[in-house]
């Protein structure tokens, strides 16, 4: 994980954490999920403008793959909004997003984005948040498939990833 500019590993083991080096991408980045099939951390760059998509290497080097937004990303997210939480479903490597459309609307969406392809796979679902607030993140949980999340409330809650419903 991220703290500030920079990366680090933690050994779930010892509950040591071990500094990685500091993240190259000099930009916030936000959203962070591994992804399996690469390697890589991949997160949103929502305070570059074109906001894009990032991966991070074990060595903390950034790389901007992509020069603007996925294909088929809402155009209400701007890079001052933009991603909130996100995680990599593990069965298919997607970077999977949990974001909000403007600063002012309490609407979120959900997408799925192809980062090989730097596309939208599949359709962007209208989701919201229980009780209200903005989120803090999103995991999936290998068992059942779900995702579950905390508001910036305190609120508990879970995120069908096939139809946006918490």
């Amino acid at each position: 994980g991220t703290l500030g500019d920079d990366l680090y590993t933690w050994n779930l083991v010892t509950g040591v954490f071990t500094l990685q080096g500091p993240v190259t991408a000099s930009t916030l980045v936000n959203g962070l999920g591994f992804r399996q099939q690469d390697g890589y951390l991949w997160g949103w760059a929502n305070a570059q403008t074109p906001s894009r998509l990032i991966r991070i290497g074990e060595d903390a080097e950034s790389q901007i793959p992509y020069a603007t937004a996925p294909t088929g990303w809402p155009t209400g997210v701007t890079p001052q909004v933009g991603s909130f939480a996100a995680d990599i479903d593990p069965s298919t490597g997607y970077y999977v997003s949990f974001v909000q459309r403007t600063a002012t609307s309490a609407a979120y969406e959900l997408i799925k984005v192809d980062v090989t392809t730097n596309a939208v796979v599949g359709a962007i679902l209208p989701s919201s948040v229980p009780g209200g607030g903005g989120v803090t993140d999103i995991a999936y949980h290998p068992s059942d498939g779900q995702l579950y999340s905390i508001s910036a409330l305190g609120n508990v809650f879970r995120i069908n990833p096939a139809t946006g419903a918490t």
